[in-house]
């Protein structure tokens, strides 16, 4: 019998519940800024790029508090350079994220930056930038997934 954890992925968005804090900052790189990566600090203050393999992010890229103009189509859609995107942070939401391809977790698993603004398991001793934790199992070989996040992004 499946368990009813409560929780179900939101369609078109990226928040499945709670509120994040929410800053806009300007897309300076296009490369994979899909709405659910984590991102981290561009060039500037003002600026962001998605967060690699073990950086620290300062938060997942929204798209439901996204200005009209600057909205991809659809949450599997890129922002465009030098559009205006919110970046929400902290622990009081649960989001979709991106799994790393390869990788298996299960509900309650921690989790850290991996390459590309995803997300892969926690390992004891070796990564420290713990920032959410899997609301869901999934076991996965193929490319990455979304997956249901309890967030743990605090402000950098």
């Amino acid at each position: 019998m499946a368990v009813d954890t409560g929780l179900k992925k939101p369609s078109n968005c990226i928040i499945e519940r709670g509120m994040p804090q929410i800053t806009t900052k300007k897309v300076e790189n296009v490369t994979s800024m899909t709405p659910g990566v984590l991102v981290k600090k561009g060039t500037t203050d003002a600026e962001i790029v998605v967060c690699g393999d073990v950086e620290k992010p300062t938060g997942v890229l929204l798209y439901e508090f996204a200005h009209a103009g600057d909205k991809p189509a659809d949450i599997d859609t890129a922002y465009a350079l030098n559009a205006s995107a919110p970046v929400g942070w902290g622990k009081d939401f649960t989001f979709q994220g991106f799994l790393k391809a390869g990788e298996a977790v299960s509900d309650g698993d921690q989790l850290v930056p991996a390459a590309s603004g995803q997300l892969k398991s926690w390992v004891a001793g070796t990564d420290s930038l713990i920032c959410g934790t899997a609301a869901e199992s999934i076991g996965h070989t193929g490319s990455a997934v979304r997956i249901l996040v309890k967030a743990n992004l605090p402000p950098s």
